[in-house]
């Protein structure tokens, strides 16, 4: 029998906003660990991969203030007018978590934002781990 630790819910699934930031290699550590010129994109791959069940969603990856403002312009309540687009329209809920990810771009890092089921362990397990590695961070975690 499992019993599930860590992050344990009542809801279906979990929202996830985490942080992490961008690396910088030196040329010496590039040319002797070649793997790492694509620490990024592997990064990003993972933490955005769809699972098997036809209900699970892709996360997302914001790099940049453009990309987070495009997202956003383009939600249902804005009228995909991304050059005319106000945050301040926001409602609450989501000018929070807008704001929380712009600050984070502004400190140099990437955000992903990932839903997770709740039965999807090898999911759950991942975000357990990375979050010990100090390179990642925690923003917001929402019961769906």
């Amino acid at each position: 029998m499992k019993f599930r630790t860590g992050f344990v819910t009542n809801s279906s699934s979990s929202s996830f906003v985490i942080a992490y930031k961008k690396e910088d290699y030196s040329e010496e550590e590039l040319k002797k660990y070649p793997i790492l010129k694509m620490y990024d994109h592997i990064v990003d791959h993972i933490a955005t991969i769809k699972g098997e069940d036809w209900y699970d969603s892709e996360g997302r990856v914001f790099r940049t203030i453009e990309e987070l403002n495009e997202h956003y312009a383009n939600s249902w309540w804005n009228e995909d007018d991304v050059e005319n687009f106000n945050p301040e329209t926001l409602p609450s809920y989501e000018l929070e978590e807008y704001q929380m990810i712009k600050k984070a771009l502004e400190e140099g890092k990437h955000v992903v934002v990932k839903d997770v089921k709740y039965h999807d362990e090898v999911a759950n397990e991942f975000i357990q781990e990375i979050l010990k590695d100090h390179h990642f961070e925690l923003l917001k975690e929402c019961e769906g």
